[in-house]
């Protein structure tokens, strides 16, 4: 199966992804591929989410952060 149609509710099963799995739920959010830069940004601005869970979140999509190019995160 590809990663893309991976179910949300499957690959953040820990309860540390409670948060977004919850607001996965209200926002209709299904599939990885459903997670968008947009997506990301408003789960940031929710209570109780920090720089921990972020970077938790953002690993767990994309691999270790600290590989991650900068440029992606530098606006413009």
């Amino acid at each position: 199966m590809k990663k893309e149609f991976c179910l949300i509710q499957d690959v953040f099963a820990e309860p540390k992804f409670k948060l977004f799995k919850n607001y996965s739920i209200e926002h209709q959010l299904i599939y990885l591929q459903d997670i968008s830069p947009e997506i990301l940004e408003n789960f940031a601005k929710q209570r109780g989410v920090g720089a921990v869970k972020m970077t938790a979140l953002i690993e767990r999509l994309a691999g270790p952060v600290s590989t991650l190019p900068l440029d992606v995160f530098t606006t413009e």
